[in-house]
């Protein structure tokens, strides 16, 4: 496969290349990225030349009180500004609570709610059950793959996804 070339001043692409090196020209075949909605000097936007690569699935990890929770209701509000609906899966959090605690940030969720721009399914009771593991994660796909549907989802978030994991880990952990 050969480089692209830059239709402006006749530069190669290189493999990773957003933009020509020579002209600042975009290049064509880039992958599209979603911006995160973090801000800063420089942005997480800056940071990842132009957000996350669209399609990819992206881990946040991190311990209790880092940030994880804001981080993925941000990514959110910004794919409704930027058209893209989105999916919240909260497995600590009450959504009520959720609700209330971020209007502190300004953020109302509840107009994403209400345009059905934004979902928040709770599926922490499915995990506490004593159902089978596999299951359990069936069931909660084919439902997300079924509200995914009815809004034209274009963003997930599940937090925190180590609960998911560890549910599944612990309920194996008693199978001999």
């Amino acid at each position: 496969m050969g480089a692209e070339t830059c239709q402006s001043c006749g530069n190669s692409f290189n493999f990773d290349d957003r933009f020509c090196r020579n002209c600042g020209a975009p290049n064509p075949s880039a992958p599209h990225r979603v911006s995160t909605g973090i801000a800063g000097s420089p942005s997480l936007d800056e940071l990842l030349e132009g957000g996350f690569e669209s399609g990819k699935t992206y881990l946040v990890a991190g311990g209790a009180g880092t940030g994880k929770t804001i981080f993925g209701l941000q990514f959110l509000l910004r794919g409704i500004v930027a058209g893209e609906p989105g999916i919240y899966v909260p497995l600590q959090e009450e959504p009520e609570r959720l609700v209330q605690d971020v209007r502190r940030f300004g953020w109302n969720l509840e107009k994403g709610i209400t345009e059905n721009k934004l979902l928040i399914l709770p599926f922490r009771q499915s995990f506490l059950d004593k159902n089978d593991p596999n299951e359990t994660i069936k069931s909660i796909v084919e439902e997300l793959e079924k509200k995914s549907r009815k809004i034209s989802a274009r963003r997930l978030v599940i937090d925190p996804i180590g609960l998911f994991s560890q549910s599944l880990d612990e309920k194996n952990t008693s199978v001999i």
